[in-house]
């Protein structure tokens, strides 16, 4: 499935972190919104992203790999075109992207947007109910879209979030 996804982020304290060429970049403790597309299918580039363990290739790797950072929940939409621009554009009407961050393959300034609490129920809605982008939890994520067809086993998401044994759900 080809389309865009967004990624509602807490980092729960604040942070220096080195993103790949962007060096070190300081995140403030909080909730971000980083904004992707996956035209090799979403489900297989929202799963790697939600794994600590894996090759740090994206700036969102690097973050995601930071101890006190993880997804909290994932926002997407089925689409042939490639909206992450777009919706990035939007949201920097409002905010200030973290400058370069996710956007080395195009012109925004950045995909990824520190969100005061009260903005975030608005994006929420606008994503969810004007865009009609589905939600889901990032353990909920895992259980319909990790493995279709197979069983998941209880507790399968954490040690897949963990990057335990071979990384199967089922």
């Amino acid at each position: 499935m080809n389309g865009t996804y967004c990624l509602k982020i807490n980092c729960k304290k604040n942070s220096k972190i080195p993103i790949g060429r962007l060096g070190r970049i300081e995140f403030k403790k909080g909730w971000y919104l980083y904004i992707g597309s996956a035209s090799g299918g979403i489900e297989a580039r929202v799963l790697r992203h939600l794994r600590k363990r894996k090759k740090l290739f994206w700036h969102l790797d690097h973050l995601l790999a930071a101890e006190g950072t993880g997804v909290e929940k994932i926002y997407f939409i089925q689409s042939e075109k490639r909206l992450e621009c777009f919706i990035s554009k939007m949201v920097s009407l409002v905010l200030k992207p973290v400058k370069g961050f996710g956007s080395s393959d195009c012109r925004c300034r950045g995909h990824l947007y520190l969100f005061p609490e009260d903005h975030l129920a608005r994006v929420e809605d606008l994503l969810i109910n004007k865009h009609r982008f589905k939600s889901f939890s990032n353990r909920d994520f895992i259980q319909k879209m990790g493995k279709k067809g197979l069983e998941i086993k209880p507790g399968a998401h954490r040690d897949f979030l963990a990057g335990k044994g071979n990384n199967k759900i089922g």
